[in-house]
């Protein structure tokens, strides 16, 4: 499976246009993972103190599946 690259990318959001949700192009560009990523570097968190930050929100995820999400080998559940 190839992985999304999200080092330094701009993962563009089609929020502006009418542009019908493309759930396939969103997963391929691994949209979710990258921006989770983003946000966990951004606030300065490896990966096991970001598991422990999300069990104040209820979710509960070990290392390896955040890890996961963030490559896009995995999608989070809703």
């Amino acid at each position: 499976m190839k992985r999304a690259d999200c080092s330094g990318a701009v993962i563009r959001l089609d929020v502006a246009t009418n542009a019908p949700y493309n759930m396939e192009s969103e997963r391929e560009r691994n949209v979710i993972g990258c921006r989770i990523k983003e946000g966990r570097h951004r606030i300065g968190m490896n990966l096991d103190a970001f598991c422990e930050h999300l069990k104040d929100y209820g979710v509960s995820v070990g290392r390896g599946g955040l890890s996961k999400w963030e490559t896009g080998a995995t999608i989070p559940n809703a």
